[in-house]
């Protein structure tokens, strides 16, 4: 309002008079006079009403006065020095109106001569005159005319583009050479934090949430370079660069750009966004599930509807999913080896949705092994990638570690977190050093393939591996979760009642409340699964979670005998087992060097039928006392080995010990007993899991009736398995050709779709096919879980 004044103001004094009053800046002294100019300036629009009704009135009074005194900067004064001549005394009068008394110039004699605005002859003097016939009071007065003009030009601009900008929703930035990087960067921050999709990631990168235009499906759209921050920055702002006559409008320059992209203040203000989420998370304090959207305290977006979970500890819709692994729900086929086996794969399918809930961070990695094609083990590493991410795992190449660290970095870029290493075939135990780190890090951070990084913090990543009877590193399967499966006579020739992964997708949200729910009553009902002793502790949390919710189950055998199957796996392991016995039979504790158990790998004792050749790299090659030593031995200081009974006395272990030289460092190695051991693996039998192996039977496994006969499928096994060779089997391996399970095809009627969860008896005890196992020590004989 009090520019509109001042300028209604003006008009009526016309731009000459304007040009005086404001002629000087605030602060400004008079050289002449000595006086601080302290007149408001017209473009600042402090003026209050009152202040311009008193400063129209004392113009239009004395309008000679009152420009006098805004362009010398009196005040009250009513003497100073003659500003027409260089006076030196005070002969100059300002009451009620302007007067000259110096005789020898103004006054020219007389009393004295006033000043007016106007010269009324030649010789009368007057303000105007004064003003704009001096070359330095004209420049002085044009220049802060035309400033005075410019800026207020300027700021109606201003506010007309503000008003455009304001019209589509964004911000008006104005960039010119006045304002500085740090001005422009806290307009550009207030404008991004204005877009409710965009967030940063835990490295500081720009991502937003994008909606895919065909399914609508969110995905993660990352801003990593300048050009892009420049496309981001128009989504949310103008970029107005100011004219003589108008504004311009365009991209911010990329200079500008530039140099505050990499400004760390630019994300002050904006959400973290860790994980993009198919599953909801769980809240863990609160016990519950989380709603959709944004979860600020595990920085996860779960993009899906609502979730109610299922707490009443059983899992149908699972149960149909697995059946044809478990044998569960009337399925005529099982293909998991043992319990333990079943247990592992529900574990796998129980880890998945709450990798994100921040229960666990480290756990072990599903691996597939099976006797021959047709399993279904690539089916069950495509089930576990839809439940997680939405869409099959990823695949690594597993030959080539250039290629899997490409892979994987542009898969965690792309927000994926399950992937897959298919169909492992090697001559010797298969080992990747990249995924043995990886397994066991917190968090997970590299070079993008194509420019960029990527960074996974914390590590949720899920490796699936699949193999047929292969041989697999003692450090990399120390972090694996194994699943064996077989079965005899070609398992192409089955019939399942569904494709895994096709059942995953249209039964999503009824697996995660299933899953969510059971975890949620473990926490509620304060179930605990110990641990047992040995057990790595690397995957503590991950076990206790897990390990409670198979028990809450009914489901026993996990991480049960995991010494065993190390041997089976490991072929390296298998003959070393078999060279401690060799050694020790013949030698008993005596200290020996790499040298005198040489002969060991050769054959074996006098008098015996173990005759055959181990380590046959080691001994065939050149110096292969070093190569014992170092290659075989000395990784297996303190492993322990199982001595056979003898007459059902209790299991006896023997311990690989070494001793050193302190000068020569010449090492020799003894097998001693190992006393006060009841077994090697501590878990009570084949069935056990830590200490609740024992004790009330299982939980009923509600009533699941096949799938209707039309989404009956053919699945005609894992698309590209790798054919099955000798090579690939450990010392203790059975071929294909000795399984001796025992499956056959059936036609599936059709029958209701799977029964609600309110509608299904807790009590009633599972239904599925007798089928003969080889597992002496774990028969399911038809007995119910």
């Amino acid at each position: 309002m009090g520019t509109l004044r001042l300028i209604a103001f003006c008009d009526k004094v016309g731009d000459g008079m304007l040009s005086a009053l404001s002629a000087r800046a605030i602060g400004s002294t008079n050289s002449k006079t000595g006086q601080i100019v302290k007149e408001i300036q017209p473009e600042t629009g402090n003026y209050a009403i009152e202040e311009l009704e008193a400063l129209a009135e004392a113009w239009l009074a004395e309008p000679e006065v009152s420009i006098l005194r805004a362009w010398f900067g009196l005040h009250q004064e009513e003497t100073c020095r003659c500003p027409f001549h260089d006076s030196k005394d005070a002969d100059f009068k300002i009451n009620d109106g302007l007067f000259c008394f110096g005789g020898d110039h103004c006054a020219a004699g007389k009393k004295a001569a006033p000043i007016t605005m106007l010269a009324t002859n030649k010789k009368n003097p007057s303000l105007a005159s004064l003003l704009l016939s001096d070359s330095g009071y004209l420049k002085r007065w044009g220049c802060n005319f035309i400033e005075s003009s410019r800026k207020f030009r300027e700021q109606v601009q201003k506010e007309k583009d503000e008003n455009v900008a304001a019209e589509v929703g964004k911000r008006l930035i104005t960039v010119d050479d006045s304002r500085t990087n740090d001005a422009i960067l806290s307009d550009v921050r207030s404008a991004l934090s204005a877009i409710h999709n965009l967030f940063c990631d835990g490295a500081g990168r720009l991502i937003s949430l994008e909606a895919d235009c065909d399914s609508g499906v969110l995905g993660l759209v990352h801003h990593e370079n300048v050009e892009k921050f420049i496309s981001l920055v128009d989504r949310a702002a103008i970029i107005r660069f100011p004219c003589e006559d108008e504004s311009r409008f365009g991209p911010m320059p990329r200079d500008r750009a530039a140099a505050i992209f990499h400004r760390p203040e630019l994300r002050a203000g904006l959400r973290v966004l860790r994980r993009l989420s198919k599953n909801p998370v769980l809240d863990p304090e609160n016990q519950r599930v989380l709603p959709p959207g944004y979860d600020p305290a595990t920085k996860t977006y779960y993009d899906g509807p609502p979730l109610e979970p299922r707490l009443d500890g059983q899992t149908p819709v699972l149960d149909i999913l697995l059946s044809g692994y478990t044998g569960f729900c009337g399925s005529p086929y099982r293909s998991c080896r043992t319990d333990r086996d079943v247990a592992h794969l529900y574990a796998a399918f129980f880890t998945e949705p709450l990798a994100d809930s921040g229960l666990f961070t480290q756990h072990r990695h599903p691996t597939f092994r099976g006797n021959q094609k047709g399993l279904g083990k690539d089916k069950a590493g495509n089930a576990l990638g839809v439940l997680r991410d939405g869409a099959t795992p990823q695949d690594l190449q597993h030959y080539d570690e250039q290629r899997i660290n490409q892979a994987f970095g542009n898969g965690i870029h792309d927000g994926r977190r399950i992937f897959q290493i298919t169909n492992i075939e090697c001559v010797k135990p298969y080992a990747n050093p990249s995924l043995t780190r990886w397994i066991t890090m917190e968090e997970l951070s590299g070079a993008k393939h194509g420019g960029g990084t990527w960074r996974l913090a914390p590590n949720t990543a899920t490796f699936v591996l699949t193999l047929n009877q292969g041989s697999i590193d003692t450090d990399l399967l120390d972090r694996l979760l194994l699943i064996d499966l077989e079965t005899i006579g070609d398992a192409r020739e089955r019939v399942f009642e569904f494709d895994p992964a096709n059942f995953v997708s249209e039964h999503h949200l009824e697996i995660l409340s299933e899953v969510l729910g059971l975890c949620l009553l473990c926490m509620q009902e304060q179930v605990v699964w110990e641990a047992q002793q040995g057990t790595d502790v690397r995957f503590k949390k991950w076990m206790q979670v897990i390990g409670a919710m198979l028990k809450r189950r009914g489901l026993h055998g996990f991480m049960s005998r995991t010494d065993e199957t190390a041997e089976e796996v490991d072929e390296d392991l298998g003959q070393f087992n078999r060279l401690a016995l060799r050694a020790y039979t013949a030698k008993g504790n005596a200290w020996l060097r790499a040298k005198d158990l040489l002969p060991f790998c050769k054959t074996g004792a006098p008098g015996t039928a173990d005759d055959s050749i181990i380590f046959g790299k080691v001994v065939s090659g050149p110096t292969p006392e070093r190569k014992l030593a170092i290659y075989v031995l000395a990784p297996r200081v303190g492993k322990k080995v199982r001595l056979p009974d003898e007459e059902q006395q209790s299991p006896r272990e023997i311990a690989l010990e070494v001793d050193e030289d302190a000068k020569s460092k010449a090492r020799k190695f003894r097998f001693e007993l190992v006393s006060g051991v009841s077994g090697v693996s501590g878990d009570g039998g084949d069935g056990g899991d830590g200490g609740d192996a024992a004790g009330d039977p299982r939980p009923a496994s509600p009533p699941c009736n096949p799938m209707p006969a039309e989404v009956v499928t053919a699945l005609g096994g894992d698309s590209g398995d790798i054919p099955y060779t000798e090579d690939h089997i450990g010392s203790k391996q059975a071929s294909p050709s000795s399984s001796s399970s025992v499956a056959t095809p059936v036609t599936i009627p059709a029958t209701p779709a799977i029964p609600a969860a309110s509608t299904i008896p807790a009590d009633t005890p599972p239904t599925r096919s007798d089928v003969v196992s080889e597992d002496r020590s774990d028969s399911w004989g038809g007995a119910s879980l």
